[in-house]
């Protein structure tokens, strides 16, 4: 009974803003779930987690999700590898 509430509430947890998140890959959610991620509190979370391990799909899924600007605003204060913000930093046009 435990879990047919946790999942419900989960589920509930959801909307429509944040129902993309359901679609990227499960991988990257390997110690979360999934469906409690909230895209604008777990934003920089997020994108170090799909620009380190996601596939390019997540990629585009976050990009056109989260958007130009608040990408940009994440820009200085991700944690990720020199290669993954040097790839950032070429989408962002930054020098």
């Amino acid at each position: 009974m435990c879990d047919r509430f946790t999942l419900c509430y989960a589920e509930s947890v959801v909307s429509e803003d944040s129902a993309w998140i359901m679609k990227l890959s499960p991988s990257l959610f390997w110690d979360v779930d999934q469906r409690t991620v909230d895209p604008d509190r777990h934003a920089r979370w997020l994108l170090e987690r799909i620009l380190e391990r996601g596939r390019w799909e997540d990629w585009e899924s976050v990009r056109d999700n989260l958007g130009r600007k608040q990408l940009d605003g994440l820009y200085e204060t991700i944690r990720v590898s020199p290669k993954s913000l040097n790839f950032l930093r070429v989408y962002l046009c930054r020098s």
